[in-house]
């Protein structure tokens, strides 16, 4: 069982490098997760099989592996039946197994879906014979695909009927004044939850404005700091996160216009372009938006080194 958690360790490091994107903020997600135990099978055995459900879970679009999400999916596999035939010059061993795939709220562990379907394969010995049943499983599959349906389905109402307790955590984290984990509840709120997506992209914003006038005065400082060791271009980068309706705003774009004096003319160039951002509300809304996605992941992720 330590190989095997050793190996998941070793495939969840690659997933998280992988498959993290700010375009799962916002999505109904599934973390793929071990299962408790699987003493029936081999180390590389269970890694293939967890690896079938990452096929499974990104092909359906939910698959949010390598982090921590609300709703996890995670396989079991019993072996039912070994029989062995006569295959001629050798004999082949036949498995029966049983595949269950499970859909559960992470916090409480209450399921919220639940598929079996029973799989078969055969090699020269039963090791063989397992591995060979689980590379048979087809990912493809259409009852995988009503499975992960059924799931986002309950995982929608769910949402629905937590909204007002899940707005209240998020407020509960804002007169702590941790604004990162109140943006991180926020923006895992899926946008197929419709009218409580929409109040939760609203409120995340008046959080995301919150915490960049919390954040500002030390952006000012790290932009000082790259400007006393005449680090221009790093000082333009630091600032350019200033969010122009926070405090320090107008702080900042003294700084700006200070450094920007001191690059050269293909870095005053590329600033420029940078600069425009702000001037178009549109742009400037949509990197707000990114930037609290940003946030949001960073907070999954953290979660998921804490498990």
């Amino acid at each position: 069982m330590k190989n095997i958690i050793v190996l998941f360790v070793l495939l969840g490091s690659f997933f998280i490098s992988s498959a993290q994107t700010i375009a799962d903020v916002g999505k109904i997600t599934l973390s793929v997760v071990a299962p408790e135990e699987m003493d029936s099978l081999t180390s590389s055995q269970v890694v293939n099989l967890y690896a079938k459900c990452v096929q499974i879970a990104t092909s359906k679009h939910v698959g949010a592996v390598g982090y921590a999400t609300n709703f996890a999916l995670s396989p079991k596999l019993t072996i039912n039946d070994t029989k062995v035939a006569d295959g001629g010059m050798q004999s082949i061993t036949i498995v029966s197994a049983e595949l269950t795939l499970f859909v559960q709220q992470a916090d409480t562990h209450m399921i919220f879906a639940s598929l079996s379907k029973r799989i078969s394969g055969s090699g020269t010995n039963q090791a063989a014979a397992i591995s060979n049943a689980i590379a048979n499983i087809s990912v493809n599959d259409p009852e995988f695909e009503q499975f992960i349906e059924t799931a986002k389905g309950k995982i929608v109402s769910y949402y629905e009927s937590k909204c007002d307790d899940i707005m209240k955590q998020a407020e509960a984290m804002v007169k702590k004044q941790d604004y990162q984990q109140a943006i991180g509840i926020l923006m895992g709120i899926p946008e197929e939850v419709k009218g409580c997506y929409e109040n939760a992209q609203k409120k995340s914003l008046v959080i995301y404005k919150a915490y960049e006038n919390k954040m500002c005065a030390q952006q000012l400082q790290d932009a000082k700091i790259q400007l006393a060791a005449n680090n221009y271009e790093e000082a333009l980068a630091v600032l350019k996160n200033v969010d122009p309706e926070c405090k320090c705003s107008k702080e900042a774009n003294m700084l700006i216009k200070e450094t920007a004096a001191k690059v050269t003319a293909q870095q005053k160039r590329e600033w420029d372009t940078a600069l425009k951002i702000y001037e178009d509300a549109i742009t400037m809304e949509q990197h707000r938006i990114d930037a609290e996605k940003e946030i949001a992941l960073a907070e999954y992720k953290h979660k998921s080194t804490k498990k």
